[in-house]
């Protein structure tokens, strides 16, 4: 546009075309560059999604996997309770309950295994259950 103006100022004639081509091009110029704004805006748009989308999709596939974790933890805690009902206290023949010797365990060992057992999977229980319960 501005070479035009020079022209025209000095002394030369420019024909009404020129300026009609000038119009038309400048057009096609603002309509491409709009829709390659467009177009950029666009694909950042779903590459956002897209990763939000992932995001959201690997949270929910952990959190599956703690609810998995923690059903299996649960369960083993079932049967780790019900190995520990044979080995609770038996009272002694001869003693009164209110004796503190009057208990006898068959196997001290194992009950004392079994009963760290059991508290270490009430904690992991808790510790599951605690990020279950901040999970988005």
């Amino acid at each position: 546009m501005a070479f035009v103006g020079l022209w025209e100022h000095s002394r030369h004639i420019v024909p009404p075309n020129v300026y009609w081509m000038i119009a038309i091009v400048s057009l096609f110029v603002a309509c491409y560059k709009a829709w390659k704004d467009e177009r950029l805006a666009k694909e950042a748009l779903l590459s956002q999604l897209t990763s939000k989308h992932l995001t959201v999709s690997q949270a929910l596939a952990n959190w599956q996997e703690l609810r998995s974790e923690k059903k299996r933890l649960e369960d083993q805690l079932e049967s780790e309770l019900e190995r520990l009902e044979p080995l609770k206290p038996i009272l002694r023949s001869g003693f009164s309950p209110e004796d503190e010797y009057a208990f006898y365990l068959p196997d001290e060992v194992e009950y004392e295994k079994v009963c760290r057992k059991i508290e270490r999977l009430k904690e992991e229980i808790e510790i599951i259950t605690g990020k279950l319960r901040s999970a988005p």
